[in-house]
């Protein structure tokens, strides 16, 4: 099959459907508007962030990121609703959770916390137990000689 046979197979086969096609698409573009792709953010706009006194900015940054499993957006996170201020409201439960979500990937500044947390019972019941297990971890995961 030639080129030309192609051509002339499609003008006669929705051949002008697809011409058209052509013509709406830059209308289409200029009536629904152009945003160019969204960027993606770095865990390091949110310490940029947090270090320019912007810490609700840089919980926008980091959620998404801990949604999606960054043990360090999770982290920081967790400290951010652990220790609260004027822009995030200081919640326990919410800086477990994120504790937790680190701390099951071996982040071993998050299995600390999180041991810190059962061995105070902020957040969680006080659990000594569970608080060592976690220290533990936490030293085998910094230290695993």
């Amino acid at each position: 099959m030639k080129f030309s046979d192609l051509k002339s197979g499609l003008v006669g086969f929705g051949g002008a459907f697809l011409s058209s096609l052509c013509c709406l698409l830059p209308l289409t573009v200029i009536l629904l508007g152009w945003s160019p792709p969204l960027r993606a953010v770095s865990f390091e706009e949110g310490l940029d962030s947090l270090r320019a006194g912007n810490p609700e900015r840089a919980r926008d940054v980091w959620l998404p990121l801990a949604e999606a499993g960054n043990s360090d957006a999770q982290y920081s996170l967790a400290k951010l609703f652990e220790h609260g201020n004027e822009a995030v409201e200081k919640d326990l439960v919410k800086a477990v959770y994120w504790y937790r979500e680190a701390a099951s990937q071996n982040l071993p500044a998050a299995l600390n916390n999180l041991g810190l947390m059962y061995a105070e019972g902020r957040g969680v019941p006080r659990d000594a137990e569970r608080a060592t297990e976690l220290w533990r971890t936490a030293a085998l995961e910094a230290y695993p000689w």
